[in-house]
């Protein structure tokens, strides 16, 4: 083998590899383990909210059913996933981290050209309401009576 061929294929090994990292994070949805997890509000306190994350990803339509809505969840750390949803130019992410059997909102961004949102509590309140007003179920532990 001549140099520039050993260096031609370790180049297609390194960008093989570095494509299989990218993509192989991406998802259409959480894995189940995951969105049966009850989101947590948001707030000082970690409220819990009722509703698993997949209830709620449910009620505001991100899980394909919304066309103009494209989400994508990646994972590059352990217990933490971020849903990305874009709708045309504009997007948002959303990352939430695994605590407990509860999923807790850390990280909050927007595209320039949408609202700033006032806070983390005040975004996923606003998720929140759309799992209220709909018919998507309630965790286990708040159907007790």
């Amino acid at each position: 083998m001549t140099p520039f061929s050993v260096r031609a294929f370790f180049a297609l090994i390194f960008i093989g590899a570095v494509a299989w990292f990218v993509f192989s994070q991406r998802h259409s949805s959480p894995p189940p383990e995951i969105a049966a997890l009850e989101l947590l509000r948001g707030d000082f306190y970690d409220t819990p909210s009722c509703y698993s994350l997949a209830s709620v990803i449910q009620a505001n339509r991100l899980d394909g059913t919304d066309s103009e809505a494209s989400v994508l969840w990646t994972t590059r750390v352990r217990d933490e996933w971020t849903m990305r949803v874009d709708r045309g130019k504009s997007w948002s992410a959303y990352t939430f981290m695994k605590r407990d059997q509860f999923m807790l909102p850390v990280r909050l961004a927007f595209s320039d050209d949408l609202p700033q949102a006032p806070g983390m509590e005040k975004a996923i309140d606003d998720l929140l309401k759309a799992a209220a007003h709909g018919s998507v179920p309630k965790v286990a532990r708040c159907n007790r009576g």
